[in-house]
């Protein structure tokens, strides 16, 4: 059946709603259905009451879900519609046939004759249209006011961002008011909608539009887990902690075997330094089956953040032996088995741990850290403490000397009068110079330091003493050495 000829609505001033009307069935017959669905779906909007509106917009569209959803809502307006029925009772075989073989749009009433509307009186002629009505697509709600960014009912946005022109574009509408980028019918299916929408702004990187998008997903879809891990990930790169948290969470609730979000969660909790939670955390990552890896590290980390360190520590010295990490991660962990050493108070295991954390050369902060706890278990000697070892070094050898010159003369420099008496003074003359010298120029040697710690010969054991210890041995020295001549 041929598309029915259709003259003017009418010959007087047009309201907006059936301006758009006779323009959109000009533009079918031109044969341009996308313009002509473009039109008609504004009309729509502006007039959600416009019989002969939804009637066309069913004519123009080739999709038959959403040719019935029009001719539905014809039926609304006018249950009495028989083009309308006559759609709706159309065979599945003649779907894919144009609409207007199974039904034809009505002819518009004719308008009355010119002298009718100059008989009218002035102020009749003269009466604006009534503004036109905008239903929420959301609730259905009525919105008294145009050009709201959400609805004032149930607080959903009825615009979003194009993703091709990037201005906004109402919800309701098949294709951008702006640049006719395609964006499908909201009513038709709200979750396929949303979800081109949001993988649209995934692909152009707009992270805080995508937030918005898989929002309404997870709300209109609560059991999709996708969506949860997806809004998830989109928190964490806008480092909303709290919201990707709980995506988490409920993507975990509904999956307990989904690693992505168990890892994640992980993460989060061992960042956060939430012990209590990682309780729950460890028990999940143990149940897992063939665990990777990254999932046993993961579960070292979990048990070192819950101070089970011995569980920590035997994950740790597994990975090390038996897998090859980053260097970052390998002085990561044996700068944390250091730490459980040195709590342990085993400290040549600590020292060992740390310096094989500096071994693997990476630059990182665990490397700065087991630095720093080499230097507090094992002080390095102050350099004005390694300059006084040559002032040691130099007294030592003014006294061995006079005490050798002593022994030379004694023995004549013959060896068979060297006797055992002889090499014994000789021992306590270097023990009482090493004394008499340290305590005068060598206050911070390691031997002292060991034995009275950083300050070096501090009270109770004065210099004075020390001094007069090396000095007394230098003296029984000479005197053995006297005596043996």
């Amino acid at each position: 059946m041929s598309t029915p000829q259709t003259g003017p609505l009418t010959t007087g001033p047009l309201s907006p709603a059936n301006a758009l009307v006779a323009e959109g069935i000009a533009a079918y017959k031109a044969g341009d259905r996308l313009r002509a669905r473009q039109i008609l779906t504004e009309a729509t909007q502006i007039d959600p009451r416009n019989e002969t509106a939804w009637l066309w917009l069913a004519a123009a569209h080739d999709d038959p879900a959403f040719r019935r959803i029009c001719l539905q809502k014809v039926l609304l307006i006018n249950p009495n519609n028989a083009g309308a029925q006559k759609g709706l009772q159309a065979p599945e075989g003649e779907a894919a046939r144009p609409v207007e073989t199974v039904f034809t749009p009505p002819k518009p009433k004719p308008p009355p004759a010119t002298e009718e509307i100059k008989s009218l009186p002035l102020t009749m002629r003269a009466r604006p249209a009534p503004p036109a009505e905008r239903h929420c697509p959301w609730c259905q709600g009525l919105l008294i006011r145009l050009g709201l960014d959400r609805c004032p009912r149930c607080d959903h946005r009825l615009e979003f961002d194009c993703p091709n022109c990037e201005r906004r574009s109402p919800l309701d509408v098949e294709a951008c008011t702006h640049c006719q980028y395609h964006l499908g019918f909201f009513s038709a299916d709200r979750e396929a909608y949303l979800a081109r929408l949001g993988d649209a702004y995934l692909k152009k990187g707009w992270v805080d539009q995508a937030v918005d998008v898989y929002g309404y997903l997870v709300e209109l879809a609560p059991r999709q887990v996708a969506y949860h891990l997806r809004l998830a990930q989109l928190y964490g790169q806008i480092e909303e902690t709290v919201p990707s948290v709980n995506a988490y969470k409920a993507a975990l609730d509904l999956d307990p075997d989904n690693l992505e979000a168990l890892t994640q969660l992980a993460r989060w909790y061992v960042m956060l330094h939430q012990a209590p939670e990682l309780n729950d955390i460890s028990r999940h990552l143990r149940q897992v089956k063939r665990p990777t890896t990254r999932i046993t590290l993961l579960l070292g980390d979990v048990e070192y953040e819950r101070q089970a360190y011995a569980s920590a520590l035997s994950i740790y010295i597994q990975l090390l032996e038996a897998h090859r990490l980053e260097a970052a991660t390998r002085a990561r962990l044996h700068y944390r088995c250091g730490e459980m050493y040195r709590l342990a108070q085993a400290k040549r295991r600590a020292l060992r741990a740390y310096e094989a954390a500096l071994a693997t050369g990476a630059s990182s902060e665990s490397m700065e850290l087991a630095q720093a706890r080499i230097d507090e278990l094992r002080p390095p000697l102050p350099r004005h403490a390694q300059r006084s070892y040559l002032e040691t070094a130099r007294v030592m050898a003014g006294l061995m000397i006079l005490v050798g010159l002593m022994a030379a003369l004694q023995t004549g420099l013959r060896l068979e009068r060297f006797t055992t008496l002889m090499a014994v003074a000789l021992g306590l003359a270097v023990v009482g110079s090493y004394l008499a010298a340290s305590a005068q120029a060598t206050p911070l040697a390691p031997e002292w330091r060991a034995l009275l710690g950083k300050a070096g010969l501090t009270p109770p054991i004065a210099r004075w003493p020390i001094t007069a210890i090396g000095s007394g041995l230098l003296v029984v020295a000479l005197g053995l050495i006297l005596w043996a001549g």
